[in-house]
This record gives structure tokens, sequence and C-alpha cells, in this order.
């Protein structure tokens, strides 16, 4: 009986934090989901996005910032732009990259 109690107290406090920090118009994407990890499973495969996104934005920004460098911009904030952009492309292996 102890054990159901933490287990149930535990799945309590999970739905109350997705509760909480889930606006209601994500939570109507994962209606089908009954238990936290349901929830939770339902909102990275209706939300999140997927790998071909990530890469192609990350193709983007490393093509933008390059582009940048034509105009007049500071040199720092160039390069720290141009720099995550690298390091983004180099870890989703972007080919531009």
């Amino acid at each position: 009986m102890d054990l159901y109690k933490i287990t149930n107290t535990a799945h309590e406090a999970i739905h109350d934090w997705i509760d909480k920090t889930v606006d209601a118009s994500w939570k109507a994407l994962a209606t089908e989901g009954s238990t936290g990890r349901e929830v939770i499973q339902a909102l990275r495969r209706n939300v999140s996005q997927s790998d071909v996104e990530i890469i192609a934005r990350a193709s983007r920004a490393y093509l933008d910032a390059l582009k940048a460098a034509h105009k007049s911009i500071d040199p720092q904030e160039w390069y720290k732009k141009w720099d995550q952009a690298r390091m983004d492309g180099e870890k989703y292996k972007v080919p531009e990259v």
C-alpha cells in the first residue's frame, strides 16, 4: 500500500507539473495521452522538430552568417553569430560547414 501511495504521489506531481508548465494550446496536441509519459511522448511526436528541420535551420543560420560578413556589421558580433552557426553546423553535420 505504501508503494502505491509513493507511486501515485509521483504521478500526481508529474501531472501537476504538466498542468503548470504546458500551455493549453500545446496540451490540445497531446489529448491521446493519459499518463504523464504518454502526454510527453505525444508532445514530442506532435510538436518537436524533425532532424531534417533542425539541419535545415542550422544550414540557413550558417549561410546567413556568411552573407552578413559583406555588410557593415560589428566584427565581434558577426564572429559570435558565425561561430555559433558553425558549431551548430558541425553538431548536425551540415554539408556547408
